[in-house]
């Protein structure tokens, strides 16, 4: 959600005015000029604020990050429970398969050099959140519909994994 407000004579300078404005007018009113010209408003975004914080682009990109790994959180409950009794692994077996999942944060730093040194189309983090996101969402479309194996959960919960630690960078 945008709010525009209107741009106000103060913050023009003469040139950009039409020739029916000018600024120089007393008490700040518009004179015509005789020309029949129509001006059209300038509205300019104004920033909004949310418990203090600008609602930019950015902002909303990192918030969103973070939402998704707390909703995540409560997804591994649900894994947890499809690899006990869908999949009828043994806590042993389900330990390797979560262990396995934490090995992308142990690399993390090296996301961030990749990051860094290698643009995606032209961008260096916006384009690395974006794949980040659709190889979570394939990730996850993934088990909800082939996995059917303790090896394929293992390269699903990897790649969401992945994912996660990349776009956390």
């Amino acid at each position: 959600m945008s709010v525009a407000v209107p741009l106000s004579q103060m913050d023009v300078d003469d040139e950009s005015l039409p020739n029916s404005w000018s600024s120089n007018d007393r008490e700040g009113m518009p004179s015509y000029s005789g020309q029949n010209t129509a001006h059209k408003k300038k509205y300019y975004p104004s920033t909004i604020k949310f418990f203090g914080v600008d609602l930019s682009p950015d902002n909303v990109a990192v918030a969103m990050v973070y939402f998704v790994q707390g909703v995540l959180a409560l997804a591994r409950l649900a894994v947890s429970f499809y690899l006990k009794d869908d999949l009828h692994l043994d806590p042993a077996e389900t330990a390797v398969v979560s262990g396995f999942s934490a090995f992308p944060w142990l690399v993390k730093p090296l996301y961030g050099f990749i990051s860094d040194s290698v643009p995606l189309f032209g961008y260096r983090r916006r384009s690395y959140l974006i794949l980040s996101g659709l190889l979570g969402a394939l990730s996850w479309a993934l088990m909800a519909t082939f996995v059917d194996s303790k090896y394929g959960a293992a390269f699903c919960i990897l790649l969401g994994s992945l994912s996660v630690a990349f776009s956390d960078v």
